[in-house]
């Protein structure tokens, strides 16, 4: 019986985490479908108190089982943490929802003028994700900020290369036919342009920046043709 809390603990976080990864599920489970906003904000809801809670039920038990001091962990700053903390939390459900009301209107513009889901995402996607944000690049440049431009540019590069990826190769049936190989092939290009001239001349200048508008004018070309 001196073991019944921290089974209690294991239990009550195989339930937050079971919670969340069926939210997670249906969430992929209902592409291509038109759910309603209250559905979406209820899932994004589900998957923030499941993931809390699996996180939290997982300290508790290592600090009953003496994995782990049971003191108060503190540090100066802590309020500021936990704050960032439910901030990123909050902000990590708000994109979750705005981004599978972005992909449903997408889907829906798409079916609508007859138009490809795959090629329209590609056109559109850029300009309302990528965009905005290489904005702050551009004024932090302006402004004397090259640390924070360059750290902006290369953390977004890193983060849209691994995670998304990975979460698509994990939820969707991920195959490079036709259209989305065209883009594959266009974007290896473009990035190569970028590696050997920072590979032979050690810096990047602004022609060779806007070779890189060439490669997707010329994509843009290639989807007009297709429609």
């Amino acid at each position: 019986m001196t073991q019944m809390p921290q089974l209690v603990a294991l239990f009550n976080g195989v339930g937050g985490g079971a919670a969340a990864l069926v939210a997670l599920l249906e969430l992929a489970d209902t592409a291509g479908q038109q759910p309603a906003r209250f559905t979406l904000a209820a899932t994004a809801f589900t998957i923030l108190v499941g993931s809390v809670s699996f996180a939290g039920s997982l300290v508790t038990f290592a600090k009953l089982q003496e994995l782990m001091t049971s003191r108060p962990v503190v540090f100066p700053g802590l309020p500021v943490v936990f704050g960032a903390a439910f901030l990123g939390s909050v902000a990590l459900a708000v994109m979750l929802v705005g981004a599978r009301i972005f992909v449903l209107a997408i889907d829906g513009i798409a079916r609508r003028f007859g138009v490809p889901q795959l090629v329209l995402s590609l056109l559109l996607a850029p300009f309302a994700t990528e965009l905005p944000e290489k904005f702050n690049s551009v004024l932090w440049a302006h402004r004397g900020k090259d640390t924070l431009a360059l750290g902006n540019l290369t953390g977004a590069m890193v983060f849209q290369s691994a995670f998304p990826v990975t979460v698509g190769l994990l939820l969707t049936p991920w195959e490079l036919t036709g259209d989305a190989l065209v883009a594959a092939v266009v974007a290896l290009l473009a990035g190569s342009v970028l590696y050997l001239t920072l590979r032979f001349r050690g810096r990047l200048t602004a022609p060779v920046l806007l070779i890189q508008g060439v490669f997707y004018v010329g994509y843009v070309g290639y989807v007009l043709t297709k429609l």
